[in-house]
């Protein structure tokens, strides 16, 4: 087994079972508190909240609640994207599904996917901000996925395009001191834990 390959699969079973030890309400009180975080930032960010499109995820159990940052975001009419997968890609891309319960899980890989079909409905690729999950971090904008490569890939495949910004989204718990990267392993521009509040990566 190669050696970083192998140190970040222990790391990723390390912090999957440190989280299964966290109460559930800790999730919830962690992305109200990020979610306060972000509001002022969107505010003094974007003046014309009309053009902003961002990518937000659905947070899983033992993961940093969304709800509150989605809430937010419907209060101030700004568009919301969700991803999905489209057959067998191995790429997000960004639909206007509205409420988790149109979706489901792919317990395979963790990532969920729409009950209906995809197909026909529309797509959108520029995102303003993508807001992305993850199992560890670190303050340089490193992070450790769950191992499946879709948002590398996702946002590698932008060539040409306007890059959005990446804000990690995290509990405290997965802040760690250096993440293992690789070359193919995307860095996120902003990280946003409760304790640390927004973090701006420097390059």
């Amino acid at each position: 087994m190669d050696t970083l390959f192998g140190h970040k699969q222990y790391l990723r079973s390390k912090i999957l079972d440190e989280l299964a030890k966290v109460p559930q309400k800790k999730f919830a009180e962690a992305g109200e508190i990020v979610a306060k975080h972000l509001e002022p930032w969107f505010e003094l960010t974007f003046s014309n909240h009309a053009d902003i499109h961002i990518g937000l995820f659905f947070s899983f159990k033992n993961e940093i609640s969304t709800f509150y940052l989605n809430e937010f975001l419907k209060r101030k009419k700004i568009k919301c994207f969700f991803p999905g997968l489209i057959r067998e890609s191995k790429m997000p891309h960004f639909f206007p599904v509205n409420e988790k319960e149109e979706l489901i899980i792919k317990k395979s890989d963790g990532i969920y996917l729409p009950k209906v079909s995809l197909e026909g409905m529309q797509i959108l690729e520029k995102m303003t901000v993508v807001f992305v999950p993850g199992l560890l971090f670190d303050k340089r904008g490193n992070r450790l996925g769950r191992g499946q490569g879709y948002y590398d890939r996702y946002f590698s495949s932008l060539k040409g395009l306007e890059k959005p910004v990446k804000i990690a989204l995290a509990m405290d718990e997965q802040l760690i001191e250096r993440v293992p990267t690789e070359s193919h392993d995307i860095k996120m521009d902003f990280l946003c834990t409760p304790n640390t509040g927004i973090i701006n990566i420097e390059e």
